[in-house]
């Protein structure tokens, strides 16, 4: 692939010695997984790291769970399954550095790190090592991130992914993915009449 065919990457600087960047199309798989429920749902990712430079690349892996309005659980023998079969395929765990979960909601206002959010971050932190990479997910695009170093936060920052909404066949797609996954599961309907309801018209809902 020649330098002008290759896709931009999504770039957050964060301060002047540290930067992350996206896989666009990491960012469109998370956002369409967000959209296409009403629960809260959550995976585990892979950040490659060079010294101060973090690129998430689109290598998401999405585990047996429990889904709620108000909160997400994965199954533990499950994350600890994906951790024996990277080592068994000789890779290490040490790229699975990333959490992602949704919150069920609109706007910017949507996306922060909740006080069990937060707990959780610093034990996947302490458990995975230095750093960690979390993002929370609303459905209309909103993300919020943030890097973990010993169980403290030490940068957030708030991205909005660039893009039009996830189209039907996206969200239909992303619905059959998750089915055998989620527990608890709620369809994304009610979340797009929410929408509707609030006047929301940025992507065209």
């Amino acid at each position: 692939m020649s330098e002008e065919e290759k896709v931009p990457e999504h770039k957050a600087m964060i301060d002047v010695r540290l930067a992350v960047t996206y896989d666009p199309a990491l960012l469109r798989r998370l956002w369409t997984y967000t959209a296409a429920v009403d629960t809260e749902i959550s995976g585990i990712g892979e950040v490659r790291i060079d010294g101060q430079n973090f690129h998430l690349p689109d290598d998401m892996h999405m585990l047996k769970q429990e889904g709620h309005i108000a909160g997400t659980h994965l199954d533990v023998s499950k994350v600890a399954d994906l951790v024996h079969d990277f080592i068994k395929a000789g890779k290490t765990p040490k790229k699975l550095k990333f959490w992602y979960h949704t919150h069920p909601g609109i706007g910017r206002d949507a996306v922060y790190f909740s006080g069990t959010d937060t707990a959780t971050i610093a034990k996947l932190n302490r458990d995975f090592g230095d750093p960690w990479i979390a993002g929370v997910f609303s459905r209309d695009g909103w993300s919020h991130w943030g890097i973990s170093r010993q169980g403290t936060m030490i940068y957030e920052w708030d991205y909005m992914i660039p893009g039009t909404v996830p189209t039907e066949q996206e969200l239909e797609q992303a619905e059959e993915f998750l089915k055998p996954l989620v527990q608890e599961w709620n369809f994304r309907s009610s979340s797009r009449r929410v929408l509707r309801r609030m006047g929301f018209r940025r992507h065209g809902w």
